[in-house]
């Protein structure tokens, strides 16, 4: 009869349920069946369906265990049993059959896995491509090497299961340190008790990752899962064997709302009379230093699986591990699309400059992150080497003295640097000071210079310039409970942490630091010239460092296209510099006007092309100050008093049609003016008082007085006693000079014609009259620096009418 070409091999995943496994070729000796179970043949089982054309079941006599793996392989010896009818026949079957013994032959070497000439040696590949070399399956299977390589068919069927069990470690390990270039992780669970490095040059890359967030709106749907992508599962507890002595701390912690917010240790703080302190071991879970790749898998922490992560009620932080991934000395390193999730008790990721020693000096250039999720106590910590305020140099002694604290870790390598200068120095004894402050270095060389600001480490290396976090988010541990971390015992948890020198020029685009169930968001010491583009901070407390507040600083921060939500408290926020376009340039609620602004309260200042200041507007005072691009003030604003003060050599009032309408010289202290000078109110305000009296008066024809009869009333004619006065007047008339013309002229001070408002006022009282009654003589008294002054005046108009009608 004619055969069709049928399928002889079976595979399955058993799910614990069933014990009956289908094979759809005809088979006609059971003998002709095997049967494997994690790779082990066995023999518990029986066959229906036997020569059914549409094949039959294998129903094993218990139900295999959960996520074993069973093989079906129908193998059909090449032996004749029985004589054909005839000889002819049978000579042309035998020879078929001396054929196929040859084809088995063929099929034992390609099997072959021991000798490298042999199994995928023997299979050539060509790519359907013009210019394509003809290679061997050998060859082409070193392009890209799988965990799966390296891995029992129980260890394959263990990451394939939904909860696995098996401690996968050794074979991962095994996997990255082939010497292939490219690893894959097939999609499964990986359960991990171990440290993994991912060497120098080495791209690993499972088959994508699956849905985390850390706060749902619906707790019942969008459960944390690991159905689909790679999953490197993180088990026990990790083992403590990483360091980084020198990343120790020199800012003092600062508060908000009453908690501190301490930077994270990386010491035991045990520093002691200058001696290093000692470091303080952590576990790492994923290593990776330059030129490496990974991609597309999730790192996480065992917390009774998954399972632990989707329970309210579980308190558990699931399985110790501190940090998730370690990337540094990172140059060139691709981060992409891997999530490092669940509750590092130090950080999901870490990003360094070098080893954590003193002993290299790194290059963290261009460390790309993609389309990543980070969480931990720190989602994200940035950390590099401390600077040090220099407190003295003495260049006689040869001595440097720099803060200290518990934390000091800089006599454990006897070098630093000086701000400014490329020397390494070194030194042979140091000594602290009583209160435990300060610390003197002794002995250095080569010489000091006779100042210097700050002290580096002698190792620095290269800043992060060029390292993006592009698509990226950064959650604090965010526990699955909605209880805050210091409530589990952890202390403080943010979203993000970066601090230490050099720090320059971190990209974040489109970058997320969220915080739901912690209270710390971001915390910046030491960072400059980091860009955040199209970037969000939700909730919690965001801390950065001014230049006063410490060695390190937070400064030149843009936020382009970016939002702080009104949800995150800036309280403590005070970078020395930091632009936020949207608060300094506000385009929410304006009703169309444009609108500049500082986001703090501090200077509002816009400068010219040389950096001179030509408006000024100062919160601390309300004050406002104009200056030209001289840097001469011009105008100047007093909040307090809204006094307004205007300055120039000389200062000109114009009106639209470009004509000087007053002007005023500087030097002269004159006032020119092209139009009448007009009171606003008749009959009401003086020009000039008796404190403060015009010299001179010039003009071209005489003063000229109100005198309508019908502005006047009491209209009377002089009584013989006022006439009396008046002629006495007349003989008190007198020549003087004054005290102040005499006090600058000497004896060239001028002789005046007048009378002494004393002498008037006797000559009235000598009548019985009031001389104060009469508009002749004035009398004034004000206040000056806390002393009351006084001066008599005369209207010498009146005085001479007065006399006149005497005569």
């Amino acid at each position: 009869m004619a055969l069709t070409n049928q399928n002889i091999s079976y595979e399955y995943i058993a799910d614990g349920n069933t014990n009956v496994f289908p094979f759809s070729c005809r088979v006609i000796l059971a003998s002709d069946l095997s049967v494997f179970i994690n790779g082990d043949q066995v023999t518990n089982f029986i066959i229906t369906g036997l020569d059914n054309d549409n094949g039959g079941n294998v129903v094993f006599e218990s139900i295999p265990v959960i996520c074993s793996r069973i093989l079906i392989i129908c193998e059909i010896p090449l032996e004749r049993r029985t004589d054909n009818q005839t000889k002819s026949v049978s000579r042309n079957f035998d020879h078929i059959c001396m054929g196929l013994h040859d084809d088995s032959s063929i099929k034992s070497n390609l099997a072959n896995t021991n000798d490298e000439k042999l199994g995928s040696a023997w299979l050539g590949v060509k790519q359907p491509f013009k210019g394509a070399i003809a290679r061997t399956q050998h060859d082409k299977n070193k392009e890209r090497v799988s965990v799966f390589d390296f891995m029992t068919t129980d260890e394959i069927a263990d990451s394939q299961c939904i909860d696995p069990v098996l401690d996968l470690t050794k074979p991962i390990k095994i996997a990255l340190n082939c010497g292939a270039k490219r690893i894959h992780i097939p999609a499964g669970r990986y359960r991990i008790s171990e440290m993994i490095e991912i060497p120098t040059g080495v791209f690993v890359e499972g088959d994508g990752v699956d849905y985390w967030d850390t706060y749902r709106p619906a707790p019942d749907r969008l459960l944390k899962s690991w159905t689909n992508g790679t999953h490197l599962i993180f088990i026990g507890t990790g083992i403590k064997n990483q360091s980084a002595l020198n990343l120790n701390n020199v800012h003092t912690p600062k508060e908000v709302g009453g908690i501190s917010y301490p930077f994270t240790e990386f010491t035991n703080n045990d520093s002691v009379k200058g001696n290093s302190a000692t470091a303080k071991l952590f576990s790492v879970a994923v290593k990776i230093t330059n030129s490496s790749q990974l991609s597309n898998l999730r790192i996480m922490i065992n917390c009774d699986g998954i399972s632990g992560y989707n329970n309210e009620s579980n308190l558990s932080l699931g399985d110790e591990w501190d940090v998730g991934l370690w990337v540094y000395d990172s140059s060139t390193t691709i981060i992409e699309n891997v999530q490092v999730v669940g509750y590092w008790r130090i950080a999901g990721t870490l990003l360094t400059e070098n080893d954590g020693t003193y002993n290299i000096r790194g290059n963290p250039e261009s460390t790309i992150f993609n389309n990543g999720l980070t969480q931990g106590m720190r989602g994200l910590l940035i950390r590099n080497m401390p600077e040090y305020t220099v407190n003295n140099i003495d260049t006689v002694n040869n001595t440097i003295t720099i803060e200290y604290n518990p934390s000091f870790t800089l006599t454990a390598t006897n070098q630093f640097k000086l701000i400014g200068s490329g020397k390494t120095y070194t030194f042979t004894g140091y000594y602290v000071n009583n209160d435990n402050t300060l610390i003197t270095f002794q002995n250095v060389t080569p010489k000091l210079p006779p100042s210097a600001l700050v002290m580096r480490p002698a190792n620095i290396g290269n800043n992060f310039s060029g390292t993006v976090f592009n698509d990226y988010k950064a959650v604090s541990l965010d526990h699955h409970s909605k209880n805050s971390s210091d409530n589990l015992g952890q202390g403080q948890a943010g979203a993000l942490e970066i601090t230490g020198y050099p720090m320059r020029n971190l990209k974040f685009i489109n970058f997320k630091a969220q915080t739901t169930y912690d209270k710390l968001n971001s915390l910046f010491g030491d960072m400059r010239d980091a860009k955040f583009i199209s970037c969000e901070h939700e909730n919690g407390a965001m801390i950065a460092y001014n230049m006063s507040e410490s060695c390190g600083y937070t400064g030149n921060i843009r936020y382009i296209n970016s939002d702080l939500q009104d949800s995150c408290d800036l309280s403590a926020f005070n970078p020395r510099d930091c632009f936020i376009d949207y608060k300094q340039m506000p385009t929410r609620i304006t009703d169309g006007t444009f609108i500049i602004k500082n986001w703090r309260a501090k200077n509002l200042d816009i400068q010219y092309a040389n950096g001179v200041t030509g408006v000024s507007l100062k919160d601390s005072d309300k004050n406002l100050q104009l200056k030209n691009g001289n840097n001469q003030t011009v105008l100047y604003s007093a909040g307090s008093s809204n006094a307004l003060n205007i300055y120039g050599d000389n200062i000109n009032f114009k009106n639209s049609f470009n004509e000087t309408m007053l002007t005023i010289f500087s030097k002269s202290k004159n006032i020119y003016t092209q139009g009448h000078i007009i009171p606003s109110d008749d009959n009401l305000n003086s020009l000039g008082s008796n404190s403060k009296c015009w010299k001179n008066i010039f003009t071209g024809s005489g003063v000229i007085q109100t005198s309508d009869a019908r502005f006047k009333q009491q209209i009377e004619s002089f009584s013989n006693v006022e006439k009396r006065v008046a002629i006495k007047l007349k003989s008190i008339i007198k020549k003087f000079k004054y005290n102040d013309s005499v006090k600058k002229k000497s004896e060239n001070a001028r002789i005046h014609i007048g009378v002494l408002a004393q002498e008037v006022q006797d000559v009235f009282n000598s009548e019985g009259l009031d001389a104060f009654e009469y508009g002749i003589i004035c009398y004034d008294e004000w206040k000056e620096q806390d002393k009351i002054k006084n001066t008599y005046g005369i209207r010498y108009d009146e005085l001479t009418m007065f006399i006149l009608a005497a005569l």
